[in-house]
């Protein structure tokens, strides 16, 4: 009798419990999250050319792209958003592809989307692995063929980590006004770090940064003594700086920022001995998507869709079907 039971016992551990451990464990397939669609992706730090899923790239975006403790439907508006990027470049459903190497899209974040490898999660999360894996991963399989589009069209979803209190106009930043990118008041996006910073930079760093990045003609002594009078000329209509004047040269803001590498174009600056004082506000070029917004916006509530319809104006979410 004795036996039996035990044999009654291990049956019920092999066929129930066991399987229950293992899936409290398990890590989500990305071939299962989303439409089933490949894509040919280059993977820039390997230069190399690869086949993968929709979802697992996705999945690798979205840890690159938002951080992984953000809340759930942040986590979902940027699987939306992503998701949208890609479908606008399917060589598949007519899109154009990658710009700088023939392959859909590629893991450049200077081109396309940033993009973390398997390693790359485990490396930066430690012991969050697997929760923040299958965060992700729930968040791309909730959204499954999931894209913004506007006028029916697939929609350009620029985004950035922190707007500052209101993000700008498409055409402030690109010289091209976009519809659905226009600026729109944020008052969600103030637990971001990056909300407010000060930078300081001596006159020479200044100096030679300038002359680097926009092929001065002035010599460099020259240009020096000229930093300090250094006056805004133009703002855009949502307070950013658009133009600058340094003695005799005038500046587009956004220029500036690239050279002396500053959070955003959103500042205002002072002389302080031989430093160049800027207080910034917001972190990055402001337009789309503000990242701290939607995580903000999603602690009050909100859903993944009225964060995306706060950001991108006038749009509507439709669902994608595999090829």
């Amino acid at each position: 009798m004795r036996t039996v039971f035990l044999t009654a016992l291990f049956f019920v551990i092999i066929l129930v419990i066991v399987p229950l451990l293992i899936g409290s464990f398990k890590i989500t397939s990305p071939v299962d999250l989303d439409v089933n669609v490949s894509l040919n992706v280059y993977l820039a730090s390997q230069n190399k050319y690869v086949k993968m899923e929709l979802g697992h790239y996705l999945v690798g975006v979205i840890a690159a792209e938002m951080p992984a403790n953000f809340e759930y439907e942040a986590l979902r508006a940027q699987a939306v958003a992503a998701r949208t990027y890609v479908y606008r470049r399917l060589k598949i459903y007519g899109g154009s592809g990658c710009q700088r190497y023939e392959a859909d899209v590629c893991t450049s974040s200077l081109c396309c989307q940033a993009y973390n490898t398997i390693a790359e999660m485990k490396s930066k999360w430690g012991n969050n692995y697997k929760t923040y894996y299958n965060k992700i991963c729930k968040a791309v399989s909730s959204t499954k063929g999931w894209i913004i589009v506007y006028n029916n069209t697939p929609i350009d979803p620029l985004f950035h980590s922190t707007c500052g209190g209101h993000t700008e106009n498409s055409g402030e930043v690109w010289q091209k006004d976009i519809e659905y990118l226009t600026g729109v008041k944020c008052e969600y996006c103030g637990d971001s770090p990056k909300y407010f910073s000060t930078k300081k930079i001596t006159i020479n760093q200044a100096s030679l940064a300038l002359a680097e990045n926009n092929n001065m003609v002035l010599p460099v002594a020259n240009l020096k003594s000229t930093l300090p009078r250094m006056s805004i000329n133009k703002y855009t209509a949502t307070n950013r700086v658009a133009e600058l004047k340094i003695g005799n040269i005038t500046y587009e803001a956004v220029n500036l920022r690239k050279s002396l590498d500053l959070n955003s174009t959103w500042f205002n600056f002072k002389v302080v001995g031989d430093c160049l004082e800027f207080n910034t506000r917001g972190y990055g070029h402001g337009v789309g998507m503000c990242q701290y917004g939607a995580n903000g916006m999603a602690k009050k509530g909100f859903n993944c869709q009225e964060i995306l319809k706060k950001y991108y104006q006038g749009i509507e979410i439709k669902k994608i079907k595999a090829k």
